[in-house]
């Protein structure tokens, strides 16, 4: 599937080639290729050759991994799957592997493989919730699998449900709703005035119009709701419930009954009624919250939360730090909460280190010498935004704790402890080896970056605050692209 030579890959596994082959495969120029493995044809031992040392020599990656399959123009019988091609550094992409799961069992079914970005699906069965996952192929190798896409066919239930609802408001009679029908449909669904709503309409409308005519039919509210539910899977409407409409009491609830995105239009009829008689929710107050925040989404009013901004790694100690973050923006409903996970750098799995309101926490007995990683996630009532790109942290040690003390005593000339703007002056110029323009400039803007109570004088505890935060923003691979073109010496 990389190398695409399919016609060798049975010759490769009677030989039992695994990665340890490939430098003695290339020895005498592939001399092996030929007289043990018997490929003849000249070129296709270079495009072996070619990949195998781009793999033993680390030139470029395999293909990142994918963002999860689209449910595209549901039908009774099926309906269409698209993907997109994710980034890939030093190979481009040259195929895919789709895969779709039944959702009863673990097993997975290979439906695609090919240079497409979109197949039709046929012959499935109606109430059955498939997942889809795509992998992405280069020569270099596969990405992972994407995270899982759910979908289901239409039925005619649910079609004569938008077909109804478009029905029940359109008060001309022209079979579509304009934005004031759109309005009166919403705010009946959620029992008088809103004013998210009344804010957020025009939102609502742009999500649900395909063809962006400013008007709204039966058939584009269900690709919308059907598009929905692919988006909400069982274990999403859960966390939704829990972390999104903040009623956790209920999310078992949700978990027992299999409620995905495909049900909340069920779920509001006859005022919200099946949510009493079916899952027992007896509390009023609480319906109306569910209805509110279902028929939201149901309608496509405001939008989740945006990506957050990388947290910061603030205050840095021998066991731990401070992690701060901010409140990105969000369309329709504030943001509540947030949900920060930290990793070790060594293995996969994110921990879940902090749930709720707040935008800064204190970590300890965190190990010295260790590299973690911190990103963040903002919830409304909406959902959940996506997780902010990761910001990377490390203990302050005692040795680099004693470098920025014996730097300020270095540069201290009167001995009072802390450094004034002269001396500041004076430490990095010594640092630089004479007058620099640049510096007697900037000078300022340096005190004002690592001054953090703003008082003129420097400290050590503040200069080792900045190299602290200084070595979260520069990772390995940021120094790297740092001094190709920022110093400008590429070799």
């Amino acid at each position: 599937h990389a190398v695409q030579l399919p016609q060798y890959a049975p010759v490769f596994a009677d030989n039992a080639i695994s990665g340890y082959e490939f430098r003695a495969l290339l020895e005498n120029g592939g001399s092996m290729l030929k007289q043990e493995l018997g490929i003849d044809n000249r070129l296709h031992r270079r495009q072996l050759m070619r990949a195998m040392t781009m793999r033993l020599y680390g030139v470029g990656s395999v293909p990142a991994k994918p963002a999860p399959p689209r449910w595209l123009e549901p039908r009774e019988d099926g309906g269409s799957v698209a993907w997109d091609s994710p980034g890939s550094d030093g190979a481009p992409v040259h195929s895919y592997r789709l895969q779709r799961n039944d959702g009863i069992g673990a097993e997975w079914l290979t439906v695609y493989e090919g240079p497409g970005r979109t197949i039709r699906e046929a012959a499935l069965r109606t109430h059955v919730t498939y997942q889809y996952r795509v992998q992405a192929w280069s020569m270099l190798g596969h990405s992972e699998y994407s995270d899982p896409m759910t979908a289901r066919c239409r039925t005619t239930g649910a079609g004569a449900q938008s077909l109804g609802d478009v029905r029940q408001a359109d008060g001309n009679a022209d079979g579509v709703l304009d934005r004031s029908e759109l309005r009166e449909l919403i705010l009946g669904e959620l029992g008088g005035h809103s004013p998210e709503v009344e804010a957020q309409l025009r939102t609502a409308l742009r999500n649900v119009d395909r063809n962006v005519d400013g008007l709204l039919t039966a058939d584009e509210l269900e690709s919308y709701r059907a598009q929905l539910g692919t988006s909400l899977s069982v274990d999403e409407v859960v966390d939704w419930v829990e972390h999104a409409v903040q009623l956790p009491q209920y999310a078992p609830v949700f978990a027992d009954n299999a409620i995905s995105g495909y049900e909340f239009r069920a779920l509001l009829e006859n005022g919200g009624s099946m949510l009493k008689q079916e899952l027992g929710i007896d509390n009023r107050l609480h319906r109306r919250q569910l209805m509110r925040a279902m028929t939201m989404r149901l309608y496509g009013v405001g939008s989740v939360p945006a990506k957050p901004a990388p947290p910061r790694w603030l205050e840095p100690r021998e066991d731990g730090g401070s992690v701060a973050w901010d409140s990105p923006g969000s369309d329709g409903a504030p943001v509540h909460s947030y949900r920060l996970q930290r990793n070790d750098g060594i293995g996969a799995e994110w921990l879940t280190v902090y749930e709720g309101p707040g935008r800064t926490i204190r970590e300890a007995a965190l190990r010295t010498h260790v590299t973690y990683q911190y990103r963040v996630q903002a919830w409304s009532m909406l959902g959940h935004s996506e997780y902010s790109d990761p910001m990377t942290a490390r203990c302050r040690t005692t040795g680099a704790g004693a470098q920025s003390l014996g730097d300020v005593r270095q540069a201290d000339g009167n001995a009072d402890g802390v450094l004034d703007r002269s001396e500041l002056r004076e430490l990095i110029l010594g640092e630089l080896g004479g007058h620099s323009p640049e510096v007697e400039a900037q000078l300022r803007t340096a005190l004002r970056n690592v001054d953090r109570n703003v008082d003129g004088l420097l400290t050590a505890d503040e200069l080792e605050s900045y190299r602290a935060q200084l070595g979260t923003s520069l990772s390995v691979d940021e120094v790297v692209d740092w001094v190709e073109h920022a110093v400008q010496l590429p070799q």
